[in-house]
């Protein structure tokens, strides 16, 4: 594992979820394996996820009045529309309240243009008239890290928390498999890793936003 802020890397969760089966005794293709990743879910929960959480910027065509945001978006941060070339121009929407969070100060910024025209639902960006609706917009969003399949993946950093987790909360619910000993000990790492983990992923995630973020609109920098 990586012991430098600012060089870890993107691991499938399973990493975790394999680690614990063989803290556990517990086989491949078992009955368990459901419930496990029903554990690893929720340790990424306890650890406010922000491992799993990184910002994109992204080109989305428009057709109908309608773009389609990616599956793994969490939420939009900030929005430009494009001119035919797909440069774009004009005010844009953001969240100012992330922007401040990393630091950023953004001046001229303008979002009333778009009030009561545009609204985001089940994952669409939508446009109530949508002839007003450019050819495609620019989009900076929170997203969660998945592979080309779908699944989550998690920094390097991550994979121990989420094991402990696993094993203690496996513990817990199945206490007569395992001596109290080995439950107490899973459930100090958990202890110890959830705060180191807390430590390095807040400042992971502040510093990937904010790099991102000034992407967006920073006058010194590309804008978005």
């Amino acid at each position: 594992m990586s012991a430098a802020a600012g060089n870890y890397k993107f691991v499938p969760i399973e990493d975790a979820i394999t680690e614990a089966k063989q803290m556990l005794n517990i086989g491949d293709g078992t009955s368990f394996d459901i419930y496990l990743n029903t554990l690893a879910q929720r340790a990424l929960i306890r650890l406010n996820s922000l491992g799993q959480l990184y910002v994109e910027n992204i080109t989305i065509p428009i057709d109908q009045g309608q773009a389609q945001l990616p599956d793994n978006c969490v939420k939009i941060i900030a929005m430009r529309y494009c001119d035919a070339d797909g440069k774009p121009f004009g005010a844009y929407v953001a969240d100012f309240a992330f922007l401040d969070q990393c630091n950023l100060a953004v001046t001229g910024a303008d979002n009333r243009h778009f009030s009561g025209n545009v609204m985001i639902n089940n994952n669409n960006i939508i446009w109530q008239y949508p002839n007003d609706a450019p050819t495609s917009v620019k989009v900076a969003y929170q997203a969660k890290k998945v592979d080309e399949d779908g699944f989550i993946m998690i920094y390097d950093y991550m994979v121990e928390a989420v094991m402990w987790f696993i094993c203690w909360n496996f513990y817990l619910r199945y206490p007569k498999q395992y001596v109290p000993e080995q439950g107490a000990l899973w459930k100090r790492e958990w202890k110890a890793q959830h705060d180191r983990v807390v430590s390095f992923d807040a400042f992971q995630s502040f510093q990937n936003n904010f790099q991102k973020a000034v992407n967006l609109s920073h006058p010194r920098v590309l804008s978005l």
